[in-house]
């Protein structure tokens, strides 16, 4: 019995839309990366996964916070499209940040979720 070798890619604590904290004062560009640094991190991930034909992507722990409005879950809910484009799942552990139907916002695109 032979075993298929597979890629994943693991990635965990995005915590997407979330600015950077600490940085001190920025201006300009510096500011618009330190806002946007997450994001810009989790599509460098979602395109790691399309360029090494990964079989799926795990995210753990506190990759959406739902506090911080519904951009992360669009962008979490585009990313779960272009990555099954390419047949590449994704499975999420949610952690103290991430609502408990984290799952669920990824599979209907809603929220809150449909009983």
């Amino acid at each position: 019995m032979s075993l298929s070798p597979f890629r994943f890619v693991h990635a965990t604590n995005v915590r997407l839309d979330q600015p950077m904290w600490g940085i001190g004062n920025v201006d300009g560009e510096a500011r618009r990366l330190a806002e946007d640094a997450t994001n810009l991190a989790f599509s460098q991930i979602v395109e790691t996964c399309v360029e090494h034909d990964a079989a799926f992507l795990l995210l753990t722990g506190n990759t959406i916070d739902m506090t911080h409005g519904h951009r992360a879950r669009m962008l979490l809910e585009q990313a779960c499209e272009r990555l099954a484009e390419h047949h590449c799942d994704v499975f999420i552990m949610p952690g103290e940040s991430d609502p408990a139907h984290a799952l669920s916002l990824v599979r209907t695109g809603t929220y809150p979720p449909q009983s």
